[in-house]
């Protein structure tokens, strides 16, 4: 599939809705889809306080909602009201640290809250396809280091990845109860996608998020888990996945297209922590940082395989991690020290990424 090809998005008539707009992704996707000419509804919780929506003055810049998913009759009400063409579910509690301390919460959010959303569009007949995100961290993981392909088994070991393996298996029976093929319910596709870092994140219990507080806002950190080895990325890459995968689903071709996709970094991407630290270090000064021990509640490697989302997709992460981070770095950089506007550093670097995909 042609990576700039957006024409069968753009002839939608009704607007993409996108589930936890005001979330770290959600805002990036929200950015760049307007980008694309496209229009937007949210529904989400209110924001965080130092979020990047918040720090965007995002606030009535599209036709918003803020409610809980949990609450299904509102959240239906919304869904008829918005008319959306296509939907992305991206609201979730998606902190591993967090799910430890609010298990129910966790699952209430990320699993009955995904059914809620499937349910809502259930009969609704303008909605043409739902991209359900869920993560990487889906597949049962013994630490081997093998590369996770879409159809290895499933199975989460801390409350955030259970839940959203219950929320996929949740996914698998509404698409094969309420078939396509009848109209009951639209095209479900699922998004798994690595870790993400990217300007803008002041999310909790996220290795750049706790860096930059300890380099401009004197806050100390301990890094708990310095040897886990994830697959990061840009968090432009991530949601340009998603872009590609919604025109597929709303391609000619779109029954082919409704199933698991991996959306992984490069090649050699897989980094651990301590990694991202001692390149962060080149360039600042980190003094306030304490390397932990580790912990033994979450797997030490993790990696998957994108060659799917890559061949029948056309999708490309282009940036390698190192690239990454050095985009990342250099977007707080000019935030905190040089005084740019975070919305003037955001609009630049989608502008940048979409220069660079065209080519």
């Amino acid at each position: 599939m042609d990576i700039s090809d957006f024409s069968a998005i753009r002839a939608l008539e009704r607007p993409i809705l996108v589930t936890g707009h005001t979330g770290f992704k959600g805002t990036w996707l929200t950015l760049l889809l307007e980008s694309h000419g496209l229009e937007v509804s949210g529904i989400s919780l209110s924001p965080e306080p130092e979020s990047l929506y918040q720090r965007l003055n995002r606030k009535g810049q599209i036709r918003e909602h803020f409610l809980d998913i949990r609450d299904f009759h509102t959240l239906e009400k919304t869904v008829v009201s918005i008319n959306p063409s296509v939907v992305f579910h991206l609201a979730a509690q998606p902190l591993v640290r967090r799910s430890y301390k609010s298990p129910r919460d966790t699952f209430n959010v990320n699993c009955q809250g995904t059914v809620n959303v499937l349910d809502s569009c259930r009969g609704i007949k303008s909605v043409i396809a739902i991209l359900c995100i869920t993560t990487d961290k889906v597949y049962l993981n013994n630490d081997s280091g093998k590369k996770f392909v879409e159809s290895d088994e499933l199975g989460g070991r801390d409350p955030y990845s259970s839940s959203k393996v219950a929320a996929e298996h949740a996914i698998h029976s509404y698409r094969t109860s309420f078939p396509h093929e009848s109209f009951e319910l639209p095209l479900i596709a699922v998004a798994r996608g690595g870790n993400i870092i990217g300007g803008g994140d002041w999310s909790e219990d996220r290795i750049i998020p706790d860096l930059v507080r300890a380099e401009f806002e004197g806050v100390p950190i301990e890094i708990r888990n310095p040897y886990a080895t994830r697959p990061w990325q840009h968090v432009l890459a991530l949601v340009q996945g998603y872009l590609q995968l919604l025109a597929a689903l709303t391609s000619e071709q779109r029954t082919q297209y409704s199933r698991a996709w991996n959306f992984g970094p490069l090649e050699d991407s897989e980094k651990d922590v301590k990694y991202l630290i001692d390149v962060a270090s080149k360039n600042w000064t980190l003094s306030l940082v304490k390397i932990g021990a580790g912990s033994t509640k979450e797997s030490q490697r993790l990696s998957i395989d994108s060659s799917a989302a890559r061949g029948q997709l056309g999708w490309n992460p282009r940036l390698s991690v190192e690239e990454t981070l050095e985009q990342t770095l250099n977007w707080y950089r000019q935030l905190y020290e040089d005084k740019i506007p975070a919305r003037e550093l955001c609009m630049k670097e989608i502008h940048a990424w979409k220069m660079n995909n065209t080519k």
